[in-house]
């Protein structure tokens, strides 16, 4: 009841600010896009190999922008276990019990603020959180954390719980820093921890791309949540719509290195990302996630009126990130820019969604010294294998021909 309340009275303070904002200064930006507008999918998870079919990971998820600067986000799975039916070769077959839970719930308030300094980027969520980047990922982020499988391996934890506050400047120069809290809600793991607090600074010199952090940083420990002192550095490169680099991590003497290319779009990764195929080894085999169903609800719209005018755009990207077991269990929505009028209250909108592909393959490593060929095959299979997949989505604003 308590944490209601305070879930109440924090949408009404971020309401009356936003309010008052946008009245006072047009450098705060809070994203609208129509009240209580969104979208649902459902899907469908497999993975299969030549001994074992394993039907797994139905879901729902869906996401709700309900005010200027709030929006709700949840993926509900079908059951508590890996697994929903265990088809094998040489054995009968095993039916887990239907057991519907949330693997993600939880509300976000997030707005924006520009000025010639720079960019300050903030996010509050409260609820059950596995994804943790904000703002719009970095090439480094392609090499954080995913939260496990703990949570349906063994009933132990996995993921965020509790409220997560996220602060993010960036100057033009490319200096900036970074901090998220969390106040966790769990009998087991109460009070308050930074998960990152560090300083970072990232830029292209044509096509070439460095980026470091130093400060407190997450570690590779499970649960996530574990931060230490350290430092990561990536140096990477541009070619035709593909970036490719290398990275290296210090935290608390722990040494991580890693590779991580990024793909151009294409067929081939619009029709990964139509199933969003995967190749596991542990257990070794294929896995997919095939949706089945996707509804827009609210305002938003993928028709117009004729002689509507487009008068602005809200450019976005959704982004489902995993690694063991290709399981896609977590869901967000960056926003990433804004152009022209997105805020007046008689605009329609519509949703202009391009093709889910295929992004980002990393591989990240606890080798580092590489003195033969055996090295470079025991950091390859050592390695955690972190992908994720992204959809494009631009949100058009348009004022219908008879509007003064």
């Amino acid at each position: 009841m308590k944490t209601m309340k305070k879930v109440l009275i924090i949408i009404i303070f971020f309401a009356i600010s936003g309010s008052l904002l946008s009245d006072v200064s047009s450098n705060f930006w809070f994203p609208k896009i129509g009240k209580f507008s969104g979208q649902t999918e459902a899907s469908l998870g497999f993975h299969f190999w030549s001994d074992h079919l394993y039907i797994r990971n139905l879901q729902i998820r869906t996401y709700s922008y309900i005010y200027p600067g709030i929006r709700i986000n949840s993926v509900i799975r079908s059951n508590k276990e890996v697994n929903l039916i265990e088809m094998y070769r040489d054995s009968e077959t095993i039916y887990e019990k239907i057991e519907p839970n949330f693997d993600e719930l939880y509300l976000e308030l997030f707005g924006f603020h520009y000025s010639r300094y720079g960019k300050i980027s903030g996010s509050l969520r409260i609820g059950k959180i596995r994804y943790l980047r904000f703002p719009y990922y970095d090439n480094i982020a392609k090499f954080d954390q995913v939260a496990g499988l703990t949570d349906i391996r063994s009933g132990e934890m996995s993921g965020y719980y509790g409220e997560i506050l996220c602060l993010d400047y960036f100057s033009e120069f490319g200096f900036g820093c970074h901090y998220s809290l969390i106040h966790w809600d769990l009998y087991e793991r109460t009070g308050f921890d930074f998960i990152e607090s560090y300083l970072f600074f990232k830029k292209e010199f044509g096509i070439m791309e460095f980026e470091a952090r130093t400060g407190y940083l997450q570690t590779r420990e499970e649960p996530v949540g574990k931060s230490d002192f350290g430092y990561s550095i990536y140096l990477g490169g541009l070619w035709k719509g593909y970036r490719a680099g290398i990275y290296l991590e210090n935290i608390s003497n722990e040494i991580f290195t890693g590779f991580s290319i990024s793909f151009a779009p294409s067929r081939v990764t619009e029709l990964l990302g139509k199933v969003k195929l995967d190749y596991t080894r542990a257990d070794e085999g294929f896995s997919m996630q095939i949706p089945f169903f996707k509804k827009a609800f609210g305002g938003l719209k993928k028709d117009i009126p004729e002689n509507s005018e487009l008068v602005g755009t809200i450019t976005a990207e959704r982004v489902i990130t995993f690694w063991r077991a290709g399981m896609m269990r977590n869901f967000y929505e960056h926003i990433i820019s804004k152009n022209g009028d997105t805020d007046s209250n008689d605009l329609i909108v519509r949703i202009n969604e391009k093709p889910v592909r295929l992004d980002i393959e990393s591989i990240v490593s606890p080798y580092h010294e590489f003195k033969s060929v055996q090295d470079f095959i025991d950091w390859n299979s050592q390695g955690y294998r972190l992908g994720q997949y992204s959809q494009n989505v631009i949100y058009e604003f348009y004022k219908a021909a008879n509007s003064n």
